[in-house]
């Protein structure tokens, strides 16, 4: 079989700077002067690189040449004259690197941040999700960030969905992949910084990663595709007379909102929601003009049973009632938002105000957790759980939980 002639000169390439860089180390092992300061610095990989064959025979030619005065400079700075044949070695290798060559030890080489040649040798190389796991989790800290009630980046839960339906749709990556975002984002952090966040994350995961490393997480972070949003509001109806069922008892879980709303065509409704401890957690009579009761948003703080009394302003009474409690699970930690509008969805946004860049949309009866607000209060922070963050105007939610506890941000 005739090898083409391109992959021979590639491997010729390699095979020079093999031996060169070999020779340099070879010569390193004798005690050798340091390169005079005052000298110019040898040239390496040319900027404007070709990698057709006629390109290649140039740059290997320019590169050669870099070598013509190697004798005349061992004798007058031998240390500029190792460090130079030592460079122009490295350089025959990243030549033929950049042109698609994928040495036999690429899984374990730094992948470097080069995202085009990354992808090439990726493909050469089987990932294992489970190894990916674990050093997303242990050796390299991403989980620190991207994991837990404090994180400070998007949520490692529904990473290839959060990609593929939002990502992917900013005009910014128009023409990425799934990988080649990945492979970015982790490489070249800087580069996009999805919104909502800022750039914390270290630059220099290229040098520290091999290409064995890179691909077994994104294996990992690809199969992070299963965020299934919880279905909110779950609606329990209640139904009773006074004074007989003057009250009910409920069971509530830890960090569910709970939105209780008392309705009766008889009496004046009053309602009150106890703890087990017998402490009172809320109390209503009027609301929204009218003489129905609601409580909440309010979020639960035990998993406990809760004594909800159903009582009338006017005593006494009797007569039928009609008790609703809305219960919104999996909305993060406090204070927690519940979208609360008269269209299907709202927009969020990457600066507190309605011009600015939007950066996602949450819908009608959505929850989730404010992380901050504007100074003048009439726009909240918020971050959902599957990735999204954004400023989002105060009057079209309803809180359960402190706001005060909030810091004060400007974007």
């Amino acid at each position: 079989m005739e090898i083409p002639k391109q992959t021979r000169v590639v491997v010729t390439l390699i095979l020079i700077g093999l031996l060169l860089m070999g020779g340099g180390l070879l010569s390193a092992q004798s005690e050798t002067p340091t390169p005079d300061p005052l000298q110019p610095t040898p040239t390496v990989r040319p900027l404007d690189l070709a990698c057709d064959v006629d390109a290649l025979l140039q740059q290997q030619a320019t590169l050669t040449a870099q070598l013509g005065s190697f004798d005349q400079d061992a004798g007058a700075n031998p240390g500029l004259a190792l460090e130079t044949l030592f460079k122009t070695g490295a350089a025959y290798q990243e030549l033929a690197l950049a042109c698609g060559y994928i040495p036999a030890d690429a899984a374990t080489r730094a992948v470097g941040s080069d995202v085009e040649r990354i992808l090439t040798t990726l493909a050469e190389i089987d990932g294992d999700p489970l190894n990916g796991q674990l050093i997303y989790n242990g050796e390299y800290g991403c989980a620190s960030c991207h994991e837990g009630a404090n994180r400070v980046a998007p949520s490692t839960e529904g990473t290839l969905t959060r990609i593929e339906e939002t990502r992917l749709n900013d005009p910014a990556l128009e023409g990425y992949t799934v990988a080649q975002y990945l492979i970015e984002s982790i490489v070249q952090p800087g580069h996009y910084v999805a919104p909502g966040y800022q750039n914390i994350m270290s630059n220099n995961f290229g040098e520290r990663l091999t290409a064995q490393e890179l691909a077994d997480m994104l294996l990992f972070l690809e199969s992070q595709d299963q965020f299934i949003a919880v279905e909110n509001p779950t609606n329990t109806e209640l139904t009773g007379e006074l004074p007989a069922a003057a009250e009910q008892i409920v069971d509530g879980l830890t960090g569910d909102v709970v939105i209780l709303t008392l309705e009766s065509d008889t009496f004046d409704p009053v309602l009150t929601i106890l703890a087990a401890d017998g402490s009172t957690l809320g109390t209503n009579d009027d609301f929204g003009g009218t003489k129905n009761a609601r409580l909440g948003p309010l979020v639960l703080p035990a998993d406990e049973a809760y004594t909800l009394q159903i009582g009338s302003y006017e005593q006494p009474a009797s007569g039928a009632y009609t008790l609703n409690i809305a219960t919104y699970s999996g909305c993060g930690p406090e204070p927690v938002a519940i979208v609360n509008t008269t269209t299907q969805s709202v927009n969020l946004h990457d600066s507190p105000n309605l011009s600015s860049i939007v950066t996602g949309s949450v819908i009608n009866d959505e929850c989730f957790s404010l992380v901050g607000e504007s100074a003048n209060g009439e726009w909240l922070l918020a971050q959902t759980l599957s990735g999204q963050a954004g400023w989002i105007a105060a009057s079209l939610v309803e809180i359960a939980g402190d706001v005060n506890t909030l810091p004060v941000l400007s974007n």
